[in-house]
């Protein structure tokens, strides 16, 4: 999977907390839950070594994190752009998940081999 633009809520799953914002190309967390946002079209190879990128554009509360492969990354709490490598444990999709009623959005993810 290469870079993802949220211009679609197409190819993911779009919990109660969270929006698609096509307009602005983000997606975004209101924080009233830590549910996630999962990718439905893609899975990773378990065993497999992924660099994943993605930008936190605003932020108010809370924390936000990406999870791949049964992976969890760094929780961030600050603004920029966000790069971790990941070696998948298993073939769970992959998420952007909020913590502590996170408030924010993020926009370009990126998972690459």
């Amino acid at each position: 999977m290469n870079l993802m633009y949220f211009l679609s809520a197409t190819s993911w799953n779009v919990n109660s907390n969270w929006n698609i914002n096509t307009v602005l190309g983000v997606a975004e967390a209101d924080g009233t839950s830590d549910a996630d946002l999962n990718q439905s079209v893609w899975l990773p190879e378990e065993g497999k070594s992924y660099k994943v990128t993605f930008e936190v554009v605003s932020r108010s509360q809370g924390e936000v994190l990406f999870k791949l492969g049964g992976v969890s990354g760094q929780a961030h709490t600050t603004i920029g752009i966000k790069t971790e490598y990941i070696v998948a444990t298993s073939i769970d999709r992959l998420k952007i998940d909020s913590q502590s009623s996170f408030i924010g959005s993020v926009k370009d993810v990126s998972v690459k081999e």
